[in-house]
C-alpha cells in the first residue's frame, strides 16, 4: 500500500526531532529530491518507508493516521490550487 502525508505535520515533526532533508533521504535509502516528492506529494510513501519514518521520528500507532493516509484518501491528496 502507499501512503500520502499530511506534509505540514510530518516537517515539523521531523524539524523538532534535530533532523534535516539530507538524514532523511539517507535513511530511507532514496535521493533528496525523490523524498522532497513524497513531502510535495507528487510521488506517495510506500509502506516500508513509513514505517521506517515511524521509528525514527517516534511516530506511535494513535498518531499515524495523522501523518499518513492510504493513498487513495482524496482529502490529503488534494492538491491546492490557486
Amino acid at each position: 500500500m502507499k501512503y500520502a502525508v499530511n506534509r505540514q505535520a510530518l516537517r515539523d515533526r521531523i524539524y523538532n526531532k534535530g533532523y534535516r532533508v539530507a538524514y532523511m533521504s539517507d535513511v530511507l535509502n532514496i535521493s533528496r529530491m525523490g523524498f522532497f516528492k513524497k513531502m510535495r506529494g507528487d510521488s506517495p510513501f510506500k509502506e516500508q518507508e513509513v514505517k521506517v519514518l515511524c521509528d525514527v521520528l517516534d511516530i506511535g500507532q494513535s498518531e499515524l493516521s495523522y501523518f499518513f493516509k492510504p493513498k487513495d484518501d482524496k482529502l490529503i491528496n488534494h492538491r491546492r490550487t490557486k
